[in-house]
């Protein structure tokens, strides 16, 4: 099972370390933090306060970071390069990272970036963010991107000739100038028989103003739902897919379907927007479009229905204690109706919404002991059962001509039963 943990920060004692730590900035070149998007809200992997953005000391001053350097090499400007680029090759863009991932911020267009929540350390890697270590230099690390990974074979020659595309989108809805709104909105789908999707993508019309997006499965009809709605409180508590910025396209594994059954046609999707510059008169179209095909289409092709895990930690019933510069809380999978041959997690999806600064998820497995001569092995012989990298005996589809393979680095059952190298620190074999 899972466990999720969450690092809760006190936004009271984030302001005063932030207040703290200016100074030293302002005294070196202040106008470098006004120079990007969010130059003053940016902090590192652990949550702290970063104001020398540039550098590798929080402060400033001293040697630059990878950020920093970048920034150097850009005349000290938020470019279009410097935007999209990877400068602590992480897997996010300085875009993403800094709350401008479309990069269309500029310094003298005096608006606010795209989003100022949410905003991380373009500089320094944060590893527990990703899924691949990388072997390009020391500390650094490779997130895949999720279409990237999941999509990257996929092709609709391999679906049923009667697959469909069904969008799930808001009806040109105007957005409210608020600066946060959550706008709902309910459709049916009249199938006429249980469908399996295997494909997501969300259609994001407006960018600049849609933060995420889930789609709900409703067990009755939402009546307060029939149009958009900002008011009523959610009807729906079926999760079918969640999407945020940063997401992409989703695809689920060989032989796998998430299930829309007919006998519950009613669907509703939850739609958060952040307008921070408080733009009026934008109409959005934004939402998810599944790909999905008759259940009966695949009936003799050996499809297993997937489903959602749902792990919380009751944020309702979380009392933060006063004057704690951090506060960890666990919640761990009690699920009574795993089977013993156990379940196979082959995604997960984290939020953690505005409280959360850190939030991490750990699989815990039985230990056991490689041999050297691991594939020769029966103690093994499960890191060996799947197709990829981790499903082969030859160590070189891993670490052939010294490069890592992505889904051998990221399958953490099968780490230990190769070499340690930079690849995959996680291994013993002792060669």
């Amino acid at each position: 099972c899972n466990i999720m943990k969450k690092w809760l920060g006190l936004g009271e004692r984030a302001a005063v370390l932030f207040a703290c730590a200016l100074p030293s900035l302002i005294s070196a070149h202040p106008e470098y933090m006004l120079a990007i998007p969010n130059g003053d809200k940016v902090i590192d992997p652990s949550g702290n306060p970063w104001p020398g953005v540039g550098h590798e000391r929080s402060s400033g001053g001293g040697k630059l970071s990878p950020f920093g350097l970048d920034f150097r090499e850009a005349g000290y400007r938020w470019t279009q390069e410097l935007c999209q680029k990877d400068s602590d090759c992480d897997g996010l863009s300085n875009g993403e990272e800094l709350g401008d991932p479309l990069c269309q911020w500029s310094e003298d267009s005096g608006e606010l970036p795209q989003f100022d929540v949410g905003i991380t350390h373009p500089g320094i890697a944060d590893v527990e963010r990703s899924t691949a270590a990388s072997s390009s230099g020391p500390g650094a690390s490779v997130a895949m991107k999720m279409d990237t990974f999941t999509c990257a074979n996929f092709t609709e020659d391999d679906l049923p000739s009667d697959y469909t595309s069904t969008s799930f989108i808001m009806p040109s809805y105007e957005v409210p100038s608020e600066r946060t709104t959550y706008t709902k909105y309910a459709m049916k789908v009249d199938d006429g028989e249980d469908m399996y999707a295997v494909r997501f993508d969300p259609v994001i019309d407006q960018p600049e103003l849609v933060h995420h997006i889930l789609l709900y499965n409703c067990d009755y009809k939402p009546d307060d739902f029939l149009e958009p709605n900002t008011e009523a409180s959610m009807p729906c508590t079926n999760l079918v897919f969640a999407w945020a910025v940063g997401g992409a396209s989703f695809c689920l594994p060989p032989k796998l379907g998430f299930e829309f059954v007919a006998e519950s046609p009613w669907y509703l999707i939850d739609v958060h927007y952040d307008n921070p510059n408080s733009i009026s008169g934008v109409k959005d179209k934004s939402g998810i479009k599944v790909t999905r095909f008759p259940k009966p289409s695949v009936a003799n092709e050996g499809y297993q229905s997937a489903s959602y895990l749902w792990v919380g930690a009751g944020l309702d019933t979380v009392r933060i204690p006063p004057r704690r510069e951090v506060y960890e809380v666990t919640a761990e999978c009690t699920f009574d109706n795993i089977s013993d041959e156990g379940i196979t997690v082959f995604s997960y999806f984290l939020h953690g919404h505005q409280i959360a600064r850190k939030i991490w998820t750990e699989v815990k497995r039985p230990k056991f002991e490689c041999p050297s001569l691991c594939t020769n092995n029966p103690i093994c012989e499960k890191c060996f059962m799947q197709d990829g990298c981790c499903g082969s005996r030859d160590e070189n589809i891993c670490f052939g001509e010294g490069k890592c393979c992505d889904r051998c680095v990221a399958c953490e059952a099968c780490e230990r039963c190769y070499e340690k190298t930079s690849c995959n620190p996680g291994g013993s074999l002792d060669t």
